[in-house]
């Protein structure tokens, strides 16, 4: 990587309203300031139009594949989350195409857009 290429984060929170963080006019009048979070908005892109699906799993999908959920068979949460759901082995995401680019890729928290062989994240790009 060079100094020119940026480090990517990106926050994907289930529940969290547009005025709950402080960087968008939230924070205090909400009940609590946001400074870590703020100062990351500060120093870099701050994005202000994100329209996620009713549900997570169908959101988590298609910010990952930039494709619909129901084109990926992940258009709703599993109920009881049979093995072998999910994103299937060809479906490429954003980590494989950032790991295509010399960036090292980890998810951290809820996965929740596939189980089993083939559909972990490490499977999708991730190395963490």
């Amino acid at each position: 990587m060079t100094k020119a290429t940026p480090n990517i984060l990106f926050f994907h929170v289930d529940n969290l309203g547009f005025g709950e963080l402080s960087c968008y006019s939230g924070g205090p009048f909400r009940g609590a300031t946001t400074s870590r979070i703020d100062a990351f908005a500060r120093e870099g892109l701050r994005l202000t139009n994100y329209c996620p699906e009713s549900q997570c799993t169908p959101t988590r999908s298609a910010f990952l594949t930039g494709r619909h959920a129901v084109r990926s068979g992940t258009h709703s949460v599993p109920l009881g989350a049979a093995k072998g759901w999910g994103l299937v082995a060809w479906e490429r995401t954003i980590a494989d195409l950032l790991d295509e680019a010399g960036y090292a890729c980890a998810a951290y928290g809820k996965w929740h857009v596939g189980e089993g062989l083939g559909r972990w994240p490490t499977d999708k790009g991730f190395q963490e």
